[in-house]
């Protein structure tokens, strides 16, 4: 599970490959509470560094950030 949340790094090698779950806010970004709540879930904060993108395209940025995190498979 990956929070996408303005202003976090993005993710790094330590994203397994495997099934995956985007969570993304409304534009603005998420509360403070939102945000522990998901990290209690098990979810990690990532972002797309001082990028700040509309939450229709942010997934996409993403998915593309991680794909080639895998050597996309």
């Amino acid at each position: 599970k990956l929070l996408l949340h303005p202003g976090h790094p993005p993710p790094g090698p330590e994203i397994p490959y495997g099934p995956l779950a985007l969570l993304v806010g409304p534009e603005g970004g998420w509360t403070q509470a939102e945000v522990n709540a998901a990290t209690e879930a098990g979810a990690d904060v990532h972002g797309l560094g001082e990028w700040i993108l509309r939450a229709e395209t942010a997934p996409l940025a993403m998915l593309a950030c991680v794909r080639q995190l895998w050597s996309w498979r």
